[in-house]
């Protein structure tokens, strides 16, 4: 089994009147809050960016055209006291634009 990883780091979503993004840390992030306030179409958003089905439409996401993601690549190998290699560790970045209607 190997010791790689990919871990998510930022995802955001790019309209005309800004961004809206979420940073995520480390270890376990939890995301909760009220019904109906976005954690269902968050994890479809990173479900998607990943290849998954398409997005399903809410009016919130109209005045958003694109969403980008920020992951980071882990290799698994480490240096000397454990910690990631700096070599082995590669941020990567992907966006795209949703089909609108």
């Amino acid at each position: 089994m190997s010791d790689g990883y990919l871990q998510l780091r930022r995802i955001v979503f790019k309209g005309p009147k800004g961004d809206s993004n979420l940073d995520f840390i480390s270890g376990v992030n939890v995301v909760c809050g009220a019904s109906d306030t976005g954690k269902s179409f968050l994890a479809e958003s990173i479900d998607y960016m990943l290849g998954g089905s398409e997005l399903r439409e809410i009016p919130e996401r109209v005045p958003y055209g694109e969403v980008e993601l920020d992951l980071c690549v882990s290799t698994g190998s480490t240096g000397v006291y454990g910690e990631p290699h700096p070599e082995a560790i590669s941020p990567w970045s992907t966006s795209t634009s949703p089909t609108m209607p």
